[in-house]
């Protein structure tokens, strides 16, 4: 087993060690020609140090030896070899280690067995004879594709592990959409149904929904809770119950809260709908497909849907929550429930009729059977529900945050279109809403430099009387967000320039080193796939090209020495090897480096047959 080596000592048995974030990949080359494997050795790892951890192997047994003792990412192996030839070995390592990637090294005899051996993990075959680039080309592939294939593997860990912190979000976004969301589309119904699909939701948009609304009974003194959380029943199936917010720890010493904690009863506030929830949830569970999400700190929706989906039913059971509640210690809270059933259409209706009944009686541990004609008071509530809601306020937000404009554009115009037109006080509500979101938006989210507001007439802004009407008044603040996005987009197209800059600037001093689009990712920051589309959008030019043409640049220039060798230009220039170099320089000008050189020499202008990438 002489022959195997690696070329990092220092990389442990397993060979897993990472270089900034990423993972050193193992690359394992197998030939029973000691000068032909030697030769790959040196070259690869000169080339390839900062990427693999190199090993060799002088027969296919040794290779089967590697693999039980580090897990090799990529294979190159000879095909013709005493006793295991290249093509067993790797029908075996494809059936033990199917996430090895494979290179055939092969001479001219064995090309078309080489061909017909070519599998989805055959990265493909390179000749013996074909030299260094050909090689080099063939294991850049192979890194690329490795690199993909670590990316996307990273993505499902991360999505696999983060599912059941995202899945309560996703579930309670789902929640609010079907609650404020007053015309349903052929489109809007199916984003719907592929939401849920995607979260695991056992709701079915063609049966009628159950709907409440959940208040949370005041905080009014924090010594009185109880500090230990009482015990709820056994979670046997939380398949239903992923809704609610994960449950705080329990504040073991009250006297330890701010003040302002205490006084606003944040913290009290939510331990106890997570507690309150958690038990409602419970209870419902074997009798109902049931969800819950949070509206406010003190109020929860809850939708349900079953066989017999009948309110009086729902009622029941909610009933048996309330008790559950009081007989732990809690405060129970007041339900609002609609009396009727309701399809996805109704939903928004339904639920403005629960927060008006709400507004009309509050109270604590009962549940209120609420109709559209169950009158509690002589009050007469508006039919178009609230004026600019909760809802469509945090979609602006949201928009404006994230700079996008057609969300904004949509919301705006939603919006405009439900303030009634003979209500002055619904339409000054909305614009002022609109104004103090936008202002905001460009006070937090432009820099200092920004010009937006120097330009404006903030009076006229603030100022709704100022305006021809609520259309007009509109109109005003829509070409003030025109200018806001433009103004944001401007800043991600000078940061795009800044990138670039820095980038060009690094490879203009560190044209005799490794340029890989890794490595100057790195530098920057950014991953290798996003940098490469960054650097094209605002160049018009790939990265290798620019590379190429400096690279070009400063061997015109060195070989105007005469005293400089082919060698030591090839060095300077990150190409490594004189004949590297001159197959390089051939290729992008039309000539050998020497052709050149003597062109040079006899003083004559190089024109034609010139062939660069970019100038």
């Amino acid at each position: 087993m002489d022959s195997i080596k690696c070329s990092r000592a220092e990389a442990g048995p397993e060979g897993d060690r990472e270089r900034g974030g990423k993972p050193w990949y193992n690359l394992l080359i197998v030939d029973d020609e000691p000068l032909i494997l030697e030769s790959l050795y040196h070259m690869l790892v000169k080339r390839y140090g900062r990427k693999f951890l190199i090993y060799q192997a002088a027969s296919a047994d040794e290779a089967l030896e590697q693999f039980k003792s580090i897990r090799v990412d990529l294979l190159m192996t000879d095909i013709r070899m005493p006793g295991m030839d290249g093509l067993s070995l790797v029908r075996i390592v494809e059936k033990e280690w199917p996430d090895c990637l494979t290179v055939f090294l092969t001479g001219h005899s064995e090309f078309e067995y080489a061909r017909q051996a070519v599998s989805s993990r055959t990265i493909g075959y390179v000749l013996k004879l074909d030299g260094d680039r050909a090689i080099e080309e063939i294991i850049d592939k192979a890194y690329d594709r490795l690199e993909r294939e670590y990316e996307e593997k990273s993505r499902y860990l991360k999505m696999s592990a983060s599912w059941q912190e995202a899945a309560p979000l996703l579930r309670q976004d789902i929640l609010k959409q079907m609650i404020t969301t007053e015309k349903w589309t052929e489109k809007r119904k199916n984003s719907l149904y592929q939401k849920i699909q995607a979260s695991g939701m056992e709701l079915s948009m063609d049966e009628s929904f159950l709907i409440a609304a959940i208040s949370m009974p005041p905080i009014e003194n924090v010594q009185k809770m109880e500090c230990e959380p009482a015990a709820l029943p056994p979670m046997e199936n939380v398949q239903k119950m992923e809704c609610e917010p994960a449950a705080l720890p329990p504040v073991e010493n009250p006297q330890q809260l701010s003040e302002e904690e205490i006084s606003g009863g944040n913290v009290w506030n939510a331990v106890t709908m997570s507690r309150i929830q958690s038990v409602i949830m419970e209870s419902l569970k074997y009798a109902f497909r049931a969800y819950s999400a949070s509206v406010s700190t003190h109020l929860f929706l809850l939708l349900a849907q079953s066989e017999d989906n009948r309110p009086q039913r729902l009622k029941g059971f909610l009933e048996i929550a309330l008790s559950m509640c009081e007989r732990m210690g809690m405060k129970a809270p007041q339900i609002y429930l609609y009396e009727e059933q309701t399809d996805l259409e109704g939903l928004t209706d339904a639920f403005s009729v629960l927060g008006r009944k709400r507004f009309e009686l509050t109270g604590e541990g009962e549940i209120i059977l609420c109709g559209r004609d169950a009158a509690l008071s002589d009050y007469t509530w508006r039919e178009e529900g609230p004026v600019m809601g909760r809802f469509n306020v945090e979609k602006l937000s949201e928009s404006l945050s994230y700079g996008n404009a057609a969300d904004f554009r949509l919301i705006m115009e939603e919006v405009k279109q439900n303030t009634p037109e003979g209500n002055p006080a619904a339409q000054i509500a909305v614009y002022t809403t609109f104004a103090s979101l936008l202002l905001q938006a460009i006070l937090n989210y432009l820099p200092e430099e920004s010009m937006l507001l120097t330009h404006r007439n903030l009076g006229q802004i603030a100022n709704y009387s100022a305006h021809r009407g609520f259309l007009d008044a509109c109109r005003c603040l829509e070409g003030l967000a025109d200018e806001y996005f433009r103004c944001r987009e401007a800043v991600h197209e000078n940061s795009d320039h800044y990138i670039v800059h820095k980038v060009n600037a690094y490879i203009m001093e560190h044209l005799s080193e490794d340029l890989s689009m890794t490595v100057i990712g790195e530098v920057v920051g950014l991953h290798p796939s996003y940098l490469s589309r960054l650097y094209k959008k605002v160049t018009n030019l790939s990265l290798g090209q620019y590379i190429t043409a400096r690279r070009l640049d400063l061997a015109r220039e060195l070989l105007a020495d005469p005293c400089l060798r082919t060698q030591s230009i090839a060095e300077q220039t990150g190409l490594n090897t004189a004949s590297y170099f001159t197959h390089f320089f051939k290729k992008n000008t039309g000539m050998t480096p020497q052709e050149y050189r003597n062109q040079l020499m006899e003083g004559l202008s190089y024109q034609g047959g010139e062939q660069e990438c970019c100038r």
